[in-house]
């Protein structure tokens, strides 16, 4: 999960992040209320091209010159808190949890990591059961009369224990 879900990912991250914002444009919008309006579309030194026209400029440069972005610190040091807490401890988890499939699946039959991960996301994604697609992109495994075929239970049961082992050990197999 990345910032961008922990903002966008709730309404609690999308109002906490417009509370943010608007603690300093509310403020500026309300007190420029009448310094702002559109006019004749033109090019910007930066070359944005725009409609939008200020006219307060000298009674705003406060908030260019002094702004207090301590509200902002904070909530952004919260987002990276969480990312780095829970998060990217989660994903480190779930990293750990992939290698420990791929390496249960290559003690039953060697293959490339490719093919070991395409097992994995199947049979995480139909819930421990091999789909056709799996069956037809590796045959030698998931079909009757395969080469490896007596192996397959023991590699689903594998994946699975991995997954669904909460002590975030290695699962035997």
């Amino acid at each position: 999960m990345s910032d961008t879900s922990l903002i966008a990912g709730t309404a609690k991250g999308r109002a906490a992040y417009d509370q943010v914002l608007e603690s300093f444009s509310r403020p500026f919008m309300q007190r420029h209320a009448d310094g702002y309006r559109f006019g004749p579309q033109r090019t910007c030194p930066d070359g944005v091209v725009t409609d939008f026209e200020f006219t307060q400029t000298d009674d705003a440069q406060h908030a260019w010159r002094y702004l207090d972005l301590s509200g902002h610190a904070r909530y952004l040091s919260g987002v990276l808190r969480q990312t780095v807490e829970h998060e990217m401890a989660q994903e480190a988890r779930l990293l750990r949890q992939y290698d420990q499939a791929r390496a249960a699946i290559k003690r039953r039959v060697e293959m490339p990591d490719y093919d070991a991960d395409r097992i994995i996301g199947s049979l995480k994604q139909e819930n421990w059961r091999i789909s056709n697609k799996l069956r037809k992109e590796l045959p030698q495994i998931f079909e009757e009369g395969g080469v490896f075929y007596a192996q397959h239970a023991q590699i689903v049961e594998a994946v699975r224990a991995v997954f669904e082992d909460d002590s975030g050990l290695m699962a035997r197999d």
